[in-house]
């Protein structure tokens, strides 16, 4: 998995952020970078909305350099359904330098 514009290693953000040692050991940023994320929700949201509608083409959208960051999914029956209100976001995938 890319890790985007962290400079930092993942595994030693997560351990830190557990124990509540982030603030004395911030991650490291790759500069000048920026993205954009785009939040996929449920019609109706943020009222009423269904729940259990299918989701199709992550691995196309995967394909094409876009990372999919599941939020209110399930898997059901094999394959992937909403499940919440905010469902998905999207991210490009590129490298920064």
């Amino acid at each position: 998995m890319q890790t985007f514009f962290l400079k930092s290693d993942r595994y030693e953000v997560i351990l830190n952020t557990m124990n509540g040692k982030l603030v004395s050991n911030a991650p490291v940023w790759h500069q000048d970078s920026s993205a954009v994320t785009v939040v996929m929700a449920s019609a109706g949201y943020p009222g009423s909305y269904k729940k259990g509608v299918e989701i199709t083409g992550l691995s196309q959208v995967q394909d094409s350099g876009l990372q999919v960051f599941h939020a209110g999914t399930a898997l059901k029956e094999g394959g992937v359904v909403s499940s919440g209100g905010r469902v998905l976001t999207v991210t490009p995938g590129g490298t920064a330098e």
